[in-house]
C-alpha cells in the first residue's frame, strides 16, 4: 500500500510553510520507509506492506500510489497563489482514493473563500455550488484537532483502499473490473501444466469418456492432453499480455530492493521486478517436459523409475495398471499425485510464473475445456438385394401368381395374392 501526502507547491513564497507542513507529516509518519505488518480478515490473515511519500517531492511519486491525502491550509483571496505541482496532479490517477484535509483558522470566511473552493474542485471534481467544505472526502477539523484528523483520515484511506479491494477481487476479470491490488501466485510451469492436465481428466470423465474406454483409449487420451496443453501455452501467451499492460506498474518502486521485493511470498521466494513480463518458449518447454508422459513406451520407464521412492500401496496401483493394459488410468493417477504433492518432478532452471490468481484460475479453465467430439453420420450404400430382394427363376411365373408389385422409386415393396373369382376359373371361359 502507497500512501502519497501532497502538499502545496514548494514556491519561495511559500516554502516556509512546505517545509513546517512536511515537518509536521513527519511527527505522525515514517516517510520513505517501508513498513511490514499483518492482520487478520475474515477467516484468513493478511500480510501487508505500506510506504509514505510526499507526493510533490518526484514526479513519479504519486504515479502509483493507491492512497492520497492533499493538505490544503485554508486561506484568504490575499494569499490565493498557494497551489498544487500541476504534474503531481496530472499524474494523481482518477481512480486513485484521495482526500483533502483543511488545515487553518476557524475564521468562516477564510474556509470558505472563493479560492479554497475553487482548489477543491480541481483535486476532488467539481461540486454542487455553495457546497463549500461540506462536501464528501473533505475533512475541515478545528485548530485543536488537527492531529487527530490527521490520523482519521489515513485510517479512512486505508480502510477504503481495503474495501475496494474486497469488493472487487472477487469479480472476474473477464467483466471488466478487477481487483486494484492482484492477489498473485508463484508457480512453476510444469506444475500449471498437471493442474491444467488434472482439471482436463476430470472434464472428459464428466463428460462419460471413460465409461467405454476401450483397450487402447489412451492413444486419444494422450491426443486430448498434447492438445491442452499447446492451449494452454496460447491462453498463458494472452494473460501475460493483459497482466503486463495492466499491472506494469505494480508493485511501487518504493518496494524493491535490488530488482525485486524481498520475501513476498514468504521467507523463501522474492517476487522480481519484471513478474509481469511475457514469457518465452513456454510452449516448446511444456512439450519438452511432458513428451515422456505421453507415449505408451516412455511412460512405463518413467513409472519404474520413481516406482522406488513411492509407498508401496501406490508402488503395486501402477504396476498393476501397467500390467493390465490400463495406461490412461494410470497416467490419470500420476497426474493427480504430482498435483497432491506425492511426486515432486519439479526441475531446477524450468519457467516459474506469477499470475493474479483468478487468472490463473481462468488460463486452466480455458486450457483444460473439453468437448465430446460430434459423432459424424455417414451414408451407406445398401446393395440392391437388400432392398428387393434375389431375382427368382421363376420371376415370370412367381409375379403373375402373387401379382407383386414393386415400386423403385419409393424402394417400398407390396404384395398382395389374388384369388381367381368364378368368373375367372377355367371352367367360365
Amino acid at each position: 500500500f502507497k500512501f502519497a501526502i501532497l502538499l502545496p507547491a514548494r514556491t519561495p513564497q511559500f516554502e516556509q510553510l512546505h517545509d513546517t507542513l512536511r515537518m509536521w507529516v513527519e511527527s505522525h509518519l515514517d516517510l520513505d520507509e517501508v513498513s511490514s505488518f499483518a492482520f487478520s480478515s475474515r477467516s484468513s490473515q493478511i500480510d501487508a506492506r505500506a510506504v509514505a511519500v510526499i507526493g510533490n517531492e518526484d514526479e513519479s511519486y504519486c504515479k502509483d500510489c493507491d492512497a492520497a491525502l492533499v493538505l490544503l491550509p485554508s486561506f484568504t483571496d490575499e494569499t490565493a497563489s498557494i497551489d498544487y505541482s500541476e504534474k503531481a496532479r496530472e499524474l494523481l490517477d482518477q481512480n486513485v482514493t484521495r482526500m483533502v484535509l483543511v488545515l487553518g483558522t476557524d475564521d468562516a470566511s477564510c474556509r470558505n473563500a472563493p479560492s479554497t473552493e475553487s482548489l477543491l474542485d480541481t483535486l476532488l471534481g467539481e461540486s454542487p455550488v455553495g457546497a463549500g467544505l461540506q462536501r464528501e472526502g473533505v475533512a475541515a477539523p478545528n485548530l485543536s484537532d488537527f492531529d487527530i484528523a490527521f490520523q482519521k483520515c489515513c485510517q479512512v484511506l486505508v480502510q477504503s483502499h481495503m474495501a475496494t479491494i474486497t469488493t472487487t477481487s472477487h469479480i472476474d476479470n473477464n467483466e471488466g473490473i478487477t481487483s486494484l491490488d492482484p492477489t498473485l501466485v508463484r508457480v512453476p510451469l510444469s506444475d500449471l501444466g498437471f493442474l491444467c492436465l488434472q482439471q482436463l481428466i476430470r472434464n472428459m470423465d464428466d463428460n462419460g469418456f471413460f465409461n467405454n474406454a476401450g483397450p487402447n483409449s489412451h492413444v486419444a487420451v494422450f491426443d486430448v492432453c498434447r492438445n491442452a496443453l499447446s492451449s494452454l501455452s496460447h491462453e498463458l501467451s494472452c494473460a501475460y499480455e493483459e497482466v503486463h499492460q495492466q499491472w506494469k506498474g505494480w508493485p511501487a518502486q518504493e518496494f524493491f530492493d535490488s530488482e525485486r521485493v524481498e520475501c513476498f511470498f514468504g521467507e523463501d521466494y522474492d517476487l522480481p521486478v519484471n513478474w509481469h513480463e511475457p514469457k518465452s518458449h513456454v510452449g516448446s518447454e511444456l512439450k519438452r517436459f511432458f513428451q515422456h508422459l505421453l507415449e505408451r513406451s516412455t511412460l512405463t520407464l518413467f513409472v519404474d523409475s520413481i516406482v522406488g521412492s513411492l509407498p508401496e500401496c501406490l508402488q503395486q496401483d501402477l504396476l498393476i495398471m501397467l500390467d493390465n493394459g490400463e495406461i490412461s488410468s494410470c497416467f490419470s493417477t500420476i497426474v493427480t499425485m504430482v498435483v497432491s504433492g506425492e511426486i515432486n518432478l519439479v526441475s531446477d532452471g524450468q519457467t516459474i510464473l506469477y499470475l493474479p490468481v483468478t487468472k490463473l484460475f481462468s488460463v486452466v479453465q480455458h486450457a483444460a475445456a473439453y468437448e465430446v467430439p460430434e459423432t459424424v453420420e455417414q451414408d451407406v450404400d445398401i446393395p440392391d438385394y437388400l432392398i428387393y430382394g434375389f431375382p427368382s427363376v421363376n420371376a415370370d411365373l412367381e409375379e403373375k401368381e402373387n401379382s407383386i408389385v414393386v415400386s423403385k422409386s419409393d424402394k417400398i415393396i407390396t404384395g398382395e395374392k389374388r384369388t381367381r373369382t368364378p368368373v375367372e376359373s377355367e371352367d367360365n371361359v
